[in-house]
């Protein structure tokens, strides 16, 4: 929702979900936002209580362990079912789902908060860091971003300005993350990744330009008029093409990649979080 210029997005969770505490400790999701004091209402006073162990507690090792091991674990759900993947749509989900917990696992060993519009610029700054910029371009040469110019980013951006806007106007049924596809959201999709690249991310930026993309492209061809289906549907094959995803071999060697990828990735988190100052036994 839209309020006051500032994009809210609004969700429904269990209390299950925030108690004990320590399923809020071991939640990566939740977590950081309950180690701050972020609470606007509490008429019952249990956030308030939880909100005081986690922030206490947050940095704690074994605490700092169990989000990582959530995000690997979360990471590795959407990376082996690729295998038997239908779709194309099906495998730039995958691919895109396991780069956000494979970027977030990165985010938590560090303690820092997991996002994702600038999932994968967090990644390089972290990694960077860590002197293994080598594993943040093998994840992109797995996104099939690696070696895509500022220029053919800018077309997708475009492209994707396009979409969006077409989506919004004709999305009549549920579709997949079809909650994105409001008006009040294009300054977050569309102006958020202009910011990135404009920073010099444009390979970062293309992994969220190429979820918006994606979902309009879906909405278009669930609710477009029939005529204008084969237009879009053109622009998505080029993008498979770009992206060196066109045949289930194509995706079956990312997968490869992917998970000889998830070994360093691993590893390196588990170092720093093994190093961490800021984590406390």
């Amino acid at each position: 929702m839209d309020y006051e210029g500032l994009i809210l997005e609004c969700g429904f969770k269990g209390r299950a979900e925030y108690h004990p505490p320590e399923s809020v400790l071991a939640n990566p999701h939740i977590a950081p936002n309950l180690a701050v004091d972020s609470i606007l209402s509490d008429p019952t006073g249990l956030l308030t209580q939880i909100q005081q162990v986690v922030a206490k507690e947050f940095a704690r090792r074994r605490w700092v362990v169990a989000r990582s091991e959530y995000e690997k674990k979360r990471a590795l759900e959407h990376l082996e079912p690729l295998s038997q993947a239908n779709s194309l749509f099906e495998v730039l989900l995958g691919l895109w789902w396991f780069a956000s917990f494979l970027s977030g696992l990165v985010a938590v060993a560090s303690l820092k908060l997991p996002t994702h519009r600038k999932a994968l610029v967090l990644m390089k700054e972290l990694l960077h860091s860590q002197d293994r910029l080598d594993l943040h371009e093998r994840l992109l040469t797995v996104l099939g971003y690696a070696y895509m110019s500022p220029e053919e980013v800018g077309v997708y951006l475009q492209e994707c300005t396009i979409a969006f806007d077409r989506a919004v106007a004709v999305k009549r049924r549920p579709s997949y993350w079809g909650f994105k596809l409001r008006p009040h959201i294009r300054p977050y999709a569309i102006d958020g990744a202009r910011e990135m690249m404009d920073e010099g991310h444009h390979r970062e930026a293309m992994y969220w330009i190429e979820a918006f993309f994606a979902i309009a492209l879906a909405v278009i061809q669930n609710d477009a008029p029939q005529e204008e289906k084969p237009c879009f549907q053109a622009t998505f094959g080029r993008l498979l093409s770009d992206l060196g995803l066109t045949t289930p071999d194509d995706w079956r060697s990312r997968l490869r990649q992917a998970r000889k990828l998830v070994g360093g990735v691993f590893k390196v988190a588990d170092d720093i979080v093994a190093h961490h100052p800021g984590v406390i036994d």
